[in-house]
């Protein structure tokens, strides 16, 4: 067979029935949504021996790209950060008319001809330096019909792990699969919009006390976003990274509270100014103080002591090393970075190469050194960050 090759599927109503009522119409997604579409992917591509898989998620009038898994490679929080992200398959790709139609599609021996009639998307190949030789697209429908997205298996592989071309029948169990998968992504969806309708509320609350300070850019979501990068960077769950998105944004929380004469000065501060200004810390632990839950307990670590150093030579206690809160240590080297990187009206904005060697000489001194060097592994991501 040569060019390209494509065969057509539609799922079975019967079989779907039958699958549904096996599996109880049960199905468990997790707490959040990367973890769900993680567990999809590695479900559905052992299905089909498959060497890799990419998921596609209706958004916003549009398929993203927002997940992907390659056997035997550790793609670890790659769903968060591409969920960050809009990433659209090409209008005339296999992704895309699976996603109009609703047809199953396999698309075979790939080589020196991309593109086509149907297109094989080269996102997946992009992420995972895997070349992508046969294809096949599903749509994630739930049983009532709602179409929550698109499944993308990569390389079918033979017991010996040569690649083979998807067959043209006997999908039955994979639509069965995809319709419980798709359950679970739209249950993982719900969740995990109400999160972020909480976090667009942290944000603007967030941001009032950035106002009175004289910044009206994107500072708090960037404090957000480059908090993340390094607690993923350092290891830390999905869970644990986003306890540390969300809690991020508060840091300067007591600044609502600081007089318009220390917040609104162009220059250097006063000594006098300077040691009211430092009183935000203990005004924003005092704000957050007793609110109930993981996150409000870490964000008001982080007012707290956001601005303590590694070597105890911060404010407002002068704790030192692990002494300090991990979510503090996390966000003192994201606002420190940031507000290197970020102008002000008294000062240039140092390059992002020269905040990271500032970060490097400052590991062990100002910052807990696996933070520092979390953020400096994080570099492509935090140029992404600051470029666009």
């Amino acid at each position: 067979m040569s060019g390209l090759a494509h065969t057509q599927h539609e799922p079975s109503p019967a079989g779907l029935r039958d699958g549904l009522a096996r599996s109880g119409g049960q199905v468990a997604p997790t707490d959040d949504l990367p973890g769900t579409l993680a567990l999809v992917l590695r479900g559905l591509t052992a299905n089909q021996h498959a060497q890799g898989g990419a998921l596609y998620l209706h958004r916003g009038g549009q398929l993203d790209f927002v997940a992907a898994r390659l056997a035997d490679s550790n793609l670890g929080g790659i769903g968060r950060e591409l969920l960050d992200q809009k990433l659209a398959p090409a209008p005339g790709s296999l992704v895309a008319f699976v996603g109009r139609t609703g047809r199953t599609m396999a698309v075979s021996k790939i080589g020196a001809t991309p593109g086509g009639p149907l297109g094989i998307d080269r996102d997946f190949d992009a992420v995972t330096g895997c070349r992508t030789e046969s294809a096949l697209a599903v749509r994630l429908q739930t049983p009532a019909g709602r179409g929550v997205g698109v499944l993308k298996l990569i390389n079918r592989l033979s017991p010996g792990g040569k690649v083979l071309a998807f067959p043209p029948t006997g999908y039955e169990d994979l639509h069965v699969l995809a319709s419980l998968a798709a359950v679970a992504i739209d249950r993982s969806l719900a969740s995990d919009e109400m999160r972020w309708k909480h976090m667009e509320t942290i944000l603007r609350l967030s941001a009032a006390a950035e106002l009175r300070d004289g910044d009206v850019t994107e500072h708090v979501r960037r404090i957000s976003r480059l908090s993340a990068l390094v607690a993923k960077a350092m290891g830390l769950s999905y869970g644990e990274t986003d306890t540390v998105r969300y809690a991020s944004p508060m840091h300067d929380i007591g600044k609502t509270r600081m007089p318009d004469a220390v917040l609104g000065k162009d220059g250097p501060l006063s000594d006098e100014a300077g040691r009211i200004l430092r009183r935000h810390t203990l005004i924003g632990a005092q704000i957050l103080d007793g609110l109930p839950g993981e996150v409000m307990t870490a964000a008001r670590d982080v007012a707290l002591t956001h601005h303590e150093r590694w070597d105890g030579g911060g404010y407002p206690h002068g704790r030192r090393g692990e002494e300090i809160p991990l979510p503090g240590r996390i966000v003192a080297v994201a606002d420190a970075f940031d507000a290197m990187v970020t102008r002000r009206p008294y000062r240039q904005p140092q390059s992002i190469d020269m905040a990271l060697e500032i970060v490097r000489t400052e590991r062990e001194k100002q910052f807990d050194p696996d933070a520092a060097r979390a953020l400096i592994l994080a570099e492509d991501q935090v140029h992404t960050l600051y470029e666009t």
